[in-house]
């Protein structure tokens, strides 16, 4: 077998590995693949994927720019780089890949929503916007646009806007517990708490449905905080009262009063990456 059919061979098995989530063993599948054929733009790409999905975040950008050199029109490893770049806090350096994607591929929706996030971490709110305007122009059923330019009605205090835009994200999308706990945030901002406890509630239960762990413990967390803000502080209630904040107390490591009341900040939902290429 010669060296281009085995790196192809290294290749498919480093693609099938990634699908299957063994993302350690498909880089070094995909290591031996580049070692035998060093100028496939496509190999550094996928390799460059499941690095990012192992949080190898700088590394994968070096993979990324191999790609680009190699290839100076391809928009998802523009996209990618502008993924990593921005989960490593280099804001300014993601929206210069997401601009260049966008050049490249004008209607990529995912792209117009990632840079809105990071636009969003720059607090530059209105530009934000109009990129997540786009993105549900271009794709009416994106469920996490919608969702992400709610929470940036909720940064510009606009809350009954951001409702409007979470009830659609979860016509759209009834399973994202995120979304809830969103629109719960936006609620409990306006004095809706049995509302906003509703939705709390609804996150909870579709988070413990889908494993996940960290939302679950954030949302009894939140579910606490409203129990402790609506107690009636009289002192015939002190016990219960006490209670409470025993209970949430143990559970965020404090029992200062003033920090149980803190809601725990809403989130803008993963950014979308483009699959590898096979």
């Amino acid at each position: 077998m010669n060296k281009e059919a085995l790196s192809k061979n290294y290749f498919q098995r480093g693609n099938f590995r990634v699908a299957l989530g063994k993302y350690r063993e498909a880089i070094a599948d995909y290591d031996r693949a580049i070692k035998l054929k060093p100028d496939d733009p496509d190999t550094y790409y996928n390799r460059g994927t499941a690095k990012s999905e192992l949080g190898e975040h700088e590394s994968a950008i070096a993979d990324y720019d191999r790609v680009v050199k190699l290839k100076p029109d391809d928009a998802d490893a523009y996209h990618n780089r502008g993924v990593a770049k921005g989960d490593i806090g280099q804001y300014r350096a993601a929206i210069t890949d997401y601009d260049k994607t966008i050049k490249l591929r004008p209607d990529l929706a995912e792209a117009y929503n990632n840079r809105g996030n990071v636009k969003s971490k720059l607090e530059e709110y209105e530009s934000a916007l109009a990129d997540y305007d786009r993105a549900v122009e271009l794709k009416p059923d994106f469920a996490e646009a919608y969702s992400n330019r709610g929470e940036t009605r909720v940064e510009l205090g606009e809350y009954e806007s951001a409702l409007a835009n979470y009830d659609r994200a979860i016509e759209l999308r009834p399973d994202l517990a995120t979304v809830y706990n969103n629109r719960g945030t936006a609620r409990q901002k306006l004095g809706r708490n049995e509302e906003a406890l509703a939705d709390f509630r609804r996150a909870l239960t579709l988070a413990q449905q889908q494993g996940n762990e960290e939302l679950a413990r954030h949302m009894e967390a939140k579910i606490k905080d409203i129990a402790i803000s609506s107690a009636d502080p009289s002192p015939s209630s002190d016990r219960t009262l006490n209670a409470l904040r025993s209970t949430a107390g143990a559970w965020k490591g404090t029992h200062d009063p003033e920090t149980l009341k803190q809601a725990i900040s809403s989130d803008r939902l993963a950014v979308s990456r483009p699959r590898p290429k096979l």
